[in-house]
């Protein structure tokens, strides 16, 4: 009985200390595993972030620089068609989805999709946060959904002044579905 007894023992000895083997070979596997998957994720994550801020400030210059065409501001406040036309090439030649020309009550006063049945041209976006800032003198950014084209879209916006005073405010939005397209083209399924 001592000879069975004994090799009892160590079979059960040897049972556990081949599960406790396992179980740490195991859960060391699944963290290094889980690690490895972490890691991919924040990489991943960073690029998606890049690629998101780049595409975002790509046309942060667009309402600067519009501001500061005289010619245009002042086709806007008094000649809103030759101001139409010229937002619409620059519209075309950068890229921008929109880009318009806003009074000091938040009236759009030229649009570069003044074409369209959903021109801004004589719609007020008073309420709207990227117009309060540049009226306080700041750059405006904001992501929402257009009250008149129904699309999402970036709205990036500064102030136009007169002798320090806030004469008007010119706003570029930005289309993010070609980013979202990639992103999808690529498998992603990703909420910004």
């Amino acid at each position: 009985m001592n000879v069975i007894s004994k090799s009892v023992k160590i079979s059960v000895i040897g049972i556990f200390v081949s599960l406790s083997i396992g179980f740490f070979v195991y859960h060391d596997t699944i963290n290094s595993h889980t690690n490895d998957l972490k890691l991919r994720a924040i990489e991943r994550i960073g690029l998606y972030q890049n690629s998101l801020h780049n595409e975002l400030t790509r046309f942060n210059f667009l309402p600067f620089i519009v501001a500061r065409d005289k010619q245009l501001i002042n086709w806007s406040l008094q000649k809103s068609d030759l101001a139409n036309v010229a937002l619409e090439n620059i519209k075309q030649a950068s890229g921008a989805n929109e880009l318009y020309v806003m009074d000091k009550s938040g009236t759009t006063l030229s649009a570069s999709n003044w074409r369209n049945k959903t021109s801004f041209v004589g719609k007020n976006f008073a309420f709207r946060p990227y117009f309060k800032e540049a009226m306080l003198g700041k750059n405006g950014n904001f992501f929402g959904i257009g009250t008149t084209s129904k699309q999402p879209g970036f709205y990036i916006s500064t102030s136009v002044k007169d002798r320090n005073k806030v004469v008007a405010v010119t706003v570029a939005k930005v289309d993010l579905s070609v980013l979202e397209n990639i992103w999808i083209d690529a498998g992603e399924n990703l909420f910004v």
